[in-house]
């Protein structure tokens, strides 16, 4: 290798450390907001701790998981946390939890959302990959705490539903005392289905002490079975 290139290896930046563009945006707009004067100081010590975190946390896989932005996205916030030294909280959480994950959820929901006849087979073939994919890693004893997936377990003949089983997220929480965001952060669940024309269904969560956390859609002009409307009753939100 040619000594320019050993250089330029050596000093070039880890891009995989830095805050993902679209959470800095939405992040760096929160901050500017709150604390005007002190902006670039906390985005410097955000990106710090953001990197911190993401040599700490356990490998999941990063982008070759699906699901790794629910973590990735939450660390993001949690790094701006850290470094405005906890002047941040819940409210403004779910501004910027609409920001980067329900306003785009809203875009997508215009073209194909719960109540379109495709979404139900397509989203059964995506899961089916990617429990296929979870598998393959876990069995090789990778991607440590990821989520596991179990596809419609219950034999619901309506809508479409997962199990899954552990959880990247809460055990972050816990591991770094942010257990108060739980609830706000399992409930973008609901704001990302509604934002999508959807009804999530749900009675379990990890962050709850559950073994697992369930996820039952249904379009929201679809009409729902029995058993989902007595589940409703016992919804978490």
């Amino acid at each position: 290798m040619k000594i320019s290139q050993q250089l330029k290896r050596f000093f070039q930046k880890d891009t995989s450390l830095t805050i993902p563009k679209s959470y800095e945006k939405a992040l760096r707009k929160m901050v500017e907001q709150r604390f005007p004067d002190e902006t670039e100081s906390i985005m410097r010590k955000a990106q710090f701790q953001y990197e911190g975190f993401r040599k700490e946390t356990p490998d999941i896989g990063g982008k070759k998981n699906m699901q790794y932005k629910d973590l990735d996205f939450m660390m993001a916030f949690f790094a701006v946390y850290e470094a405005c030294d906890h002047r941040v909280g819940v409210e403004e959480f779910e501004s910027y939890a609409y920001e980067v994950m329900v306003k785009p959820a809203e875009k997508t929901g215009k073209i194909l959302g719960w109540n379109h006849p495709l979404m139900k087979p397509m989203a059964e073939r995506m899961y089916a990959r990617y429990k296929k994919t979870i598998d393959f890693h876990v069995e090789r004893g990778e991607w440590g705490n990821t989520w596991r997936v179990e596809l419609n377990p219950e034999q619901h003949p309506q809508g479409f539903a997962i199990h899954t089983h552990m959880c990247p997220n809460v055990d972050f929480c816990n591991a770094h005392g942010y257990e108060a965001f739980l609830p706000v952060i399992c409930a973008q669940d609901y704001r990302i289905a509604k934002a999508m024309h959807g009804v999530l269904i749900r009675t379990h969560t990890v962050a709850r002490g559950d073994d697992y956390c369930d996820w039952w859609y249904f379009g929201d002009r679809e009409e729902l079975s029995e058993e989902a409307k007595r589940r409703m009753k016992g919804d978490l939100v």
